[in-house]
């Protein structure tokens, strides 16, 4: 079995991509029998890819696990940080949104007052309207009212 190492990737990054893992899974899974590895897989994957064993332990500790609970293949086991990145929200949106329903209509007909009225700042409340989980209704001007303002407005203009 020859097993050749990535292209050099010049300067090393922190994080393997997502082939790099495919690869690392698929020799493992050659070189597995009986549902073992062979002796020193594990280092000689870490030596091919530059990083180190425990890195290629936990992947394939990663991939073992969620195959044989689920029965799912390499895409599982390769996605380890997918929508796991960056700060945490201090808020949960769909309680907010809850938290909103439950209040008044009258303290959330603006962003600034629904935020004042669960206690939120108005960026969070955009957020969570981004997020889709609070929508903005249409305002007192509807779109049934403004074709009127505006067929009005065009027969002054005639008029005069």
């Amino acid at each position: 079995l020859i097993i050749q190492p990535p292209p050099a990737r010049g300067i090393k990054t922190r994080e393997l991509t997502n082939e790099d893992r495919e690869k690392i899974i698929s020799t493992l899974m050659m070189r597995c029998s009986n549902g073992k590895l062979s002796r020193g897989s594990i280092k000689l994957m870490a030596e091919k890819f530059q990083v180190h064993r425990i890195t290629v332990s936990r992947i394939w500790h990663r991939f073992r696990k969620e195959h044989q609970s689920e029965g799912v293949g390499l895409q599982k086991a390769i996605h380890s940080k997918k929508n796991n990145r960056g700060r945490h929200s201090k808020y949960d949106t769909l309680e907010l949104a809850e938290q909103l329903a439950q209040q008044p209509k009258e303290l959330r007909q603006t962003i600034r007052g629904a935020a004042k009225s669960i206690s939120v700042s108005t960026n969070t409340i955009i957020r969570a309207m981004k997020k889709g989980h609070i929508k903005m209704h249409a305002t007192a001007i509807g779109p049934t009212r403004l074709s009127k303002m505006k067929k009005e407005s065009k027969e002054q203009e005639v008029k005069k």
